[in-house]
């Protein structure tokens, strides 16, 4: 099959960026974002929640490029007591090793025994309840699913979202896996995707277009991650924002460019993200560009890391502009691989 480079087509990639104001999305328009991700303030932390109208509102006379809202009504539930253990744990030997002695007896640690093999049978069981019971993030409740809903009507209802730009939604949905004999075969496909409740939220949202988010990392890092990319063609999604499985997508560039080969039959637009920085922007973008500018976009918040904020004043959820405009500088500038 000829690729958009073959065709002799513009094979330069488009950035989206997730912002956490409205403000913020001004500023990514300027800095040459293509179409902005608008989330709540202060919700970076939990991924991305449902903005406030007013988000909108107060800078749709200024927006020029598309706007995707997020449709995500809270976050994942909190840790259980052991998981925070686990964690503070970590913490603590991360601080006892300040010390070049320490340093060393932690290396040496490291060596003989991981940190699970700290935790009692008891506690690791409890911290792998805690792990799966994160994806509770995306398996909601009916009267959570009316939020939902709600939410995309109050927006819809503004009358200023422009679905032939590109403007839209974003939303993800799971279910748990009950089927015994795919949990035999399949041992780690236990989440897969909620299609009667994606339906009716991309039912509720026409004419615009919608993105299953990054729910869809697990089913990503899963054996069955095609069967689920079937899936969101099925529903009718316009596209899946992913890292292509656990980690950033910078790690699962080979994953990612084998869901673009799975979901262009069925037009399924990928949306790489996570993890997206300068230092490894280049390779992601040299693999992924052969398959056009239709069907692939960079996702990155670009946000100010502690070092940032240290360095150069800025405020959390402030776009670090240096890091923005390069990685837009390496995407016009990176040829496919």
């Amino acid at each position: 099959m000829p690729t958009p480079r073959d065709l002799g087509q513009s094979t330069r990639l488009n950035c989206e960026v997730a912002v956490f104001s409205g403000a913020a999305g001004l500023e990514a328009q300027a800095l040459g974002a293509k179409r902005i991700e608008l989330n709540a303030p202060g919700s970076y932390e939990e991924g991305g929640l449902t903005p406030p109208v007013k988000e909108l509102t107060s800078i749709v006379s200024q927006l020029e490029i598309a706007v995707r809202i997020m449709i995500r009504p809270r976050g994942a539930p909190r840790p259980t007591a052991t998981a925070a253990y686990a964690a503070q744990l970590k913490l603590d030997q991360e601080e006892q090793a300040k010390s070049p002695e320490e340093q060393a007896q932690a290396q040496a640690q490291a060596q003989d025994q991981d940190q699970e093999k700290l935790l009692t049978e008891e506690e690791k069981q409890k911290q792998k309840e805690a792990e799966e019971d994160a994806l509770q993030d995306f398996i909601y409740t009916d009267d959570e699913i009316q939020l939902m809903l709600q939410a995309i009507a109050d927006f819809k209802a503004l009358r200023v979202l422009n679905p032939i730009r590109g403007d839209g939604f974003v939303f993800g949905i799971l279910r748990r896996q009950t089927k015994a004999s795919t949990l035999e075969k399949y041992p780690d496909f236990k989440y897969t995707i909620d299609e009667e409740r994606c339906r009716l939220l991309i039912d509720a949202a026409k004419p615009f277009p919608c993105v299953f988010h990054r729910a869809f990392d697990p089913i990503a890092a899963s054996e069955r991650w095609s069967k689920g990319i079937d899936i969101l063609v099925r529903c009718g999604f316009d596209g899946v924002l992913t890292s292509g499985g656990h980690g950033g997508c910078h790690q699962n560039r080979d994953k990612l460019d084998a869901i673009c080969h799975r979901g262009h039959p069925g037009s399924l637009q990928l949306i790489a993200g996570g993890g997206v920085r300068k230092s490894n922007t280049a390779a992601l973008v040299a693999q992924l560009s052969v398959h056009g500018t239709k069907n692939v976009w960079i996702h990155t918040a670009a946000i100010s890391r502690a070092a940032d904020r240290d360095r150069d004043g800025l405020l959390p959820e402030q776009l670090n502009a240096r890091e923005l405009k390069g990685i837009i500088n390496i995407m016009n500038n990176t040829r496919p691989a």
